[in-house]
């Protein structure tokens, strides 16, 4: 028990530190420009952020759970990672234009978009495949140093003059253009670079299928209500939402911490039968940072961006509500994921899906951002509570083969026997 904290210390220490880059960046953001045109620059980052998971469906998590599981075949992961940042970012660019006019964001042009939208993507694959390495300060740093150089820059900017939301933009990107080419760089050099065969690409392909609804779902309770309501409601409300949902993030950084570490140890088999325990001290220490933040919020909402954004302490301490669901979930999700069955793990957490985006439609067009956060705990909590009986089953790993596609095992059954043992 003592190891497993001591790694989710070192996981939780390099998301922090992502997590306090993105503050300093929310602070930068708000007083340099208004609710409105902050808005427009949430959803331009939020793109690659959240697609990269969605067009590519979950597939940083496989890069993550074979990084671990699969240890001698990381060149391949590596590989197969770069492929799905460049198929990422050509994406998203092509579907840009249309997703933007839909929410009225003044877009950029298509090669700034692509460059952004591609690193980006890369530097999130390269931070999962780290996370699969047990390299968590690494995996938190590849996403803390561009998020930091971009809030200093944006705040220099605003020191000597106005920002624009295309400048911000483009601050934001520079940073993560040259994280992406050093990395891509050094892991070339220090590791290489390999293709996937066939059949590990059915089997890491199904693994990501399987999974992806677990991706989508966290995705969906973290960022989507952000889309919808730039879509439902105005580019303001955004730029308010979403500073209480990066505050209540803070508190989630606890299970996401926790979670990474779960998702790795299982995928190693390492111990697991501590589960219960690490879930509970993980969801009795989240509570607790929950009910300090909930206290504070107001003051440090206006002392840190002003009262034009005062509105984001009500909206942070509704959205906290959800704080046990969301943390319950989300390491119940990871342990099935770690033990080979993502499918589960997804499953429960479709329930979210489906209740979160209902309850966005639903509250969205009369409340505004109020509507959005009451969604977004109705739909944690709903995870959690489907998610719960899975703590009192055993967190064993099964075989892997029991959701494997039967082709693999069939075409390979030296590698199939392999994993078994």
């Amino acid at each position: 028990m003592r190891g497993f904290f001591g790694r989710a210390l070192a996981a939780f220490a390099g998301q922090a530190g992502q997590a306090a880059a993105s503050v300093l960046l929310l602070v930068a953001i708000a007083r340099a420009m208004p609710p409105a045109e902050r808005g427009e620059f949430v959803l331009l980052t939020l793109l690659p952020q959240l697609g990269v998971y969605l067009v590519t469906l979950g597939l940083p998590a496989a890069a993550l759970y074979y990084a671990a599981r699969r240890p001698e075949r990381r060149r391949a992961v590596v590989g197969l990672s770069l492929a799905g940042a460049v198929a990422a970012g050509v994406i998203l660019t092509a579907i840009a234009p249309a997703i933007f006019e839909l929410t009225d964001v003044d877009r950029p042009s298509l090669w700034v978009l692509l460059a952004g939208n591609t690193t980006v993507s890369w530097v999130i694959f390269l931070s999962w495949v780290a996370y699969g390495m047990s390299r968590y300060y690494v995996g938190g740093g590849l996403r803390t140093v561009p998020v930091m150089f971009a809030a200093a820059a944006v705040a220099g900017a605003q020191a000597t003059g106005s920002v624009t939301t295309h400048e911000a933009y483009v601050w934001w990107i520079v940073p993560h253009v040259v994280l992406a080419a050093v990395s891509l760089g050094y892991v070339l050099r220090r590791y290489g670079i390999e293709w996937p065969t066939r059949p590990e690409l059915r089997e890491w392909g199904w693994y990501s299928v399987r999974g992806s609804a677990t991706q989508v779902t966290n995705l969906v309770a973290l960022r989507f209500d952000q889309w919808l309501l730039g879509a439902l409601g105005t580019t303001a409300g955004v730029g308010v939402y979403s500073i209480a949902a990066a505050l209540s993030e803070t508190v989630l950084l606890v299970g996401r911490a926790v979670g990474v570490v779960v998702l790795v140890d299982t995928a190693s088999d390492r111990d697991r039968r501590a589960i219960r325990k690490q879930i509970g001290v993980s969801v009795g220490i989240a509570c607790v940072a929950a009910g300090v933040l909930a206290a504070i919020v107001a003051p440090l909402v206006n002392g840190a961006v002003g009262s034009s954004y005062e509105d984001a302490a009500t909206l942070t301490q509704i959205l906290l509500l959800g704080t046990p669901g969301m943390i319950v979930a989300r390491l119940v999700s990871n342990a099935l994921a770690g033990a080979g069955r993502p499918g589960r793990g997804s499953l429960y957490n479709m329930v979210a899906v489906v209740v979160t985006v209902s309850f966005d439609f639903l509250l969205i067009p009369s409340h505004g951002a109020n509507g959005a956060a009451w969604a977004s705990v109705i739909g944690y909590t709903s995870a959690g509570l489907v998610a719960l009986p899975e703590i009192i089953r055993s967190p064993a790993r099964d075989s892997v083969s029991a959701d494997a596609p039967p082709s693999d095992s069939a075409e390979n059954p030296t590698r199939s026997s392999e994993r078994a043992s």
